[in-house]
């Protein structure tokens, strides 16, 4: 399956429509569902919020892709270059029950079995494998 939305907040709510629509056709278990829908709400938002310096309209697409033992989740956008996998690796640090923010990549990590990034001229591609 494949959704494309702009690069603005409300247009969450197609990607959710249309999981919800992909996870009943599907016969997604629970579990795996809020997984999927955790991880496309952190990476998407991530891109709408912080990808952008212009106020132009952009696109950011998503690839669902089904497999017997787990799902491909792939990102596609033109945001500024944000390698992920970088991120986790050298700006992880422990955190006060009062601090906010930045819990998102370290859950989808959690959550993940794989993750793959690559930039190709302007172009992210970032590759979450879900397991079943």
């Amino acid at each position: 399956m494949r959704i494309s939305i702009e690069n603005n907040i409300q247009q969450m709510a197609i990607i959710h429509s249309k999981l919800k629509e992909f996870y009943l056709a599907m016969g997604v278990e629970d579990e795996v569902s809020k997984k999927i829908s955790i991880t496309i709400d952190e990476v998407v938002s991530n891109i709408i919020q912080y990808g952008y310096e212009d106020s132009e309209m952009h696109y950011i697409n998503l690839d669902i892709e089904p497999h017997r033992s787990h799902f491909k989740l792939e990102f596609v956008d033109d945001g500024k270059y944000f390698d992920p996998l970088d991120y986790l690796k050298n700006n992880i640090k422990s955190r006060d029950a009062d601090q906010t923010g930045g819990v998102g990549l370290p859950l989808v990590n959690k959550i993940s079995s794989d993750m793959k990034y690559h930039r190709t001229g302007h172009i992210n591609n970032l590759i979450i494998t879900i397991p079943n």
